[in-house]
């Protein structure tokens, strides 16, 4: 049995796309400015964190963190390598 197709666009919220966008396009601009990968990060994370707990609340953003700590430790987070 043909098993259905998802479309990319159901995965995403709207407008996902050009907010990556933007996000890379800042991220470019840290590098140019020779801005610390380092610095970059933890500015990511200390504006990620509030937001993703303000949007989901702090149980389900604990899920969320704890998937994503599983999936980085076993090497399934996309761009992942194991150290």
């Amino acid at each position: 049995m043909p098993q259905p197709t998802i479309s990319i666009q159901k995965l995403f919220p709207p407008y996902f796309a050009t907010a990556r966008e933007f996000i890379r396009q800042g991220i470019a601009r840290t590098v140019a400015g020779e801005i610390p990968e380092a610095t970059t990060l933890a500015v990511l994370m200390a504006e990620t964190l509030p937001r993703l707990v303000n949007a989901y609340g702090p149980a389900r953003a604990a899920v969320i963190l704890s998937r994503l700590a599983h999936d980085i430790h076993a090497g399934l987070a996309p761009n992942c390598q194991q150290q």
